[in-house]
């Protein structure tokens, strides 16, 4: 079975080539030959099969770049090496970092209640601080999003 893959025509692997291919996809749909939604559907299919796909063979492509030293190696003018990336630190055996942690927790908490009221109101109002007799306004947050394209395939 042949590799769906290697049956790409790729004149070079640059990121111009990515643009090129990318713009010949688009192409399609603004020339009227493709149906947009048949092709995004197939685009997504692609990127998790392809991202599936590396994840199983991420062990091997690490081996075998083993063999190239920490420099790694050109193919098809591409550059490759392994990197550490994800680095993490635990710093809970540190008390002091502990405490700051937890005063984090807190304001993050305080926080994220203020932003709940303050998505809750329909208009400005004002709030008096008893402690201080300090006036404070408050308005609504503004909104903004972005649509996009949810898919979701079947199992």
């Amino acid at each position: 079975m042949k590799n769906p893959i290697e049956a790409l025509e790729i004149d070079a692997l640059t990121k111009t080539e990515i643009t090129k291919v990318a713009n010949q996809i688009a192409a399609g749909v603004e020339a009227g030959i493709d149906e947009p939604l048949d092709l995004i559907i197939k685009i997504e299919f692609l990127k998790k099969a392809l991202d599936e796909a590396k994840g199983k063979i991420l062990e091997d492509c690490i081996d075998e770049l083993d063999l190239h030293g920490k420099e790694g190696t050109t193919i098809a003018g591409v550059k490759i090496q392994t990197v550490e990336s994800g680095v993490k630190y635990d710093f809970t055996n540190c008390d002091a970092w502990n405490k700051f942690d937890q005063g984090a927790k807190e304001a993050n908490e305080a926080k994220k209640d203020f932003e709940n009221k303050l998505k809750g109101l329909k208009k400005p109002e004002s709030i008096l601080d008893e402690d201080t007799g300090e006036l404070t306004r408050l308005v609504p947050p503004a909104r903004t999003s972005k649509t996009t394209v949810k898919m979701t395939f079947k199992k």
